[in-house]
């Protein structure tokens, strides 16, 4: 019975001593770190097409065209004829496209254990795409058409000239004509385009024991790639046209007297056209890469291959793991403005009084053009490019 005893104390002794061993160098192994593996990719892709367009128009007649035959006095009154407008085209495109990629990335791969030896590979990629286009095409026409036509014609008939009726007669054949034409047109035709950009990467990664003793730590690759691609088409076109005519052409045939007045003829235009395009484009890219893979070294021996830490460290150092760092950076941009602004005023004034075996006298005649004719066409681009690269070892 005490026999039976012992041995289960002895076996029980050894199983113990069996379990610490085990769990000793367990906790003095070395472990490594595993093999990190990262990717990302972001991309941002816009297109943006715009088209506007408008078209004003005014049209503007007056005619006077009596006809008098064997019809004295007739045909004497005072003509007065006028046209005033103000004509209108604006056609505009507005586009604001902002496009941002933000990406960061952080590994860190060591080993574990009293020497901590042995951390596994990093490895990081980053890619990153901004892509726009924009359309923009604006078109503005303002038209604007005025007349005045005064044309009577007498035959066989008989007026006063305007200045010394003779008593107890009825009707004028020598009444004042006045006309008069006054316009506004404008045509604007515009394009504005805002386009921002962006792209920010960052890597961080470590690699690498700390401890005694260790082998060489783990390699690190970090790869980085951004960028920006912009392309902008404006076309502005805007056209104002103003056309004003004032038409006297009296007949007289036989008629004494008859279409005497005084003529009056005045055109005033102001005619505008603009046609302008503004593009401000900003692109930037930013990148950050930071690595630190490094060997560990051993404390002084303490001749038992130990640091004193109970870790069995010999003294010995190990090389850092390679580090493999890359980065690319790109903005493109393509910008093409065309804007074209054409203005015309055209006024005439015709006073072209016809008389066959008609005495008399003629009235006076005031002809008068005032215009105010202004084109104006404008590119305005500001493009702002910025890449920034950093990049640090340990």
């Amino acid at each position: 019975m005490r026999t039976r005893w012992l041995e289960r104390a002895l076996l029980s002794a050894a199983l113990a001593g069996v379990t610490l061993v085990a769990t000793a160098g367990a906790a003095g192994a070395s472990g490594l770190g595993g093999a990190l593996q990262q990717t990302q990719q972001g991309s941002n892709s816009n297109t943006t097409d715009q088209d506007a367009s408008a078209d004003a128009s005014t049209k503007q007649w007056n005619i006077n065209v009596p006809v008098a035959i064997l019809s004295p006095g007739a045909n004497g009154g005072d003509v007065t004829q006028s046209n005033d407008a103000t004509t209108t085209a604006w056609a505009g495109n507005s586009n604001a496209t902002d496009q941002g990629v933000s990406q960061s990335q952080k590994a860190k791969s060591g080993g574990s254990g009293c020497h901590k030896c042995g951390g596994g590979d990093v490895d990081q990629s980053q890619e990153a795409s901004n892509d726009n286009e924009t359309t923009q095409s604006s078109d503005a026409t303002a038209s604007t058409s005025q007349w005045n036509v005064n044309a009577p014609i007498s035959v066989l008939g008989f007026g006063f000239d305007g200045h010394s009726p003779p008593c107890g007669c009825e009707g004028d054949g020598g009444g004042d004509v006045d006309q008069s034409n006054d316009a506004t047109t404008t045509a604007t035709a515009s394009d504005q385009n805002q386009t921002d950009q962006s792209v920010e990467q960052s890597q961080d990664a470590q690699t690498g024991g700390k401890g005694c003793g260790c082998g060489g730590s783990g390699d690190v690759s970090q790869d980085q790639s951004g960028s920006n691609s912009n392309g902008t088409d404006q076309d502005a076109s805007a056209d104002a046209s103003t056309e004003q005519w004032n038409v006297n052409a009296p007949i007289a045939i036989l008629s004494p007297n008859a279409n005497g007045g005084d003529v009056s003829q005045s055109n005033d235009a102001t005619t505008t056209a603009g046609a302008h395009n503004q593009n401000d484009t900003q692109q930037s890219v930013e990148q950050e890469q930071s690595a630190n893979a490094k060997g560990s070294h051993s404390s002084r021996s303490n001749g038992h291959g130990s640091d004193g830490r109970g870790c069995g460290c010999g003294g010995s150092s190990s090389r850092g793991g390679h580090v493999d760092q890359s980065q690319t950076g790109s903005n493109t941009n393509d910008t093409s403005q065309d804007a074209s602004a054409n203005a015309g005023t055209s006024q005439s004034n015709l006073n072209q009084p016809f008389s066959l075996l008609s005495g008399g006298s003629g009235g006076d005649v005031d002809q008068s053009n005032d215009a105010t004719t202004v084109a104006s066409a404008g590119n305005f681009n500001l493009t702002d490019q910025a890449i920034g690269q950093v990049q640090e070892v340990g």
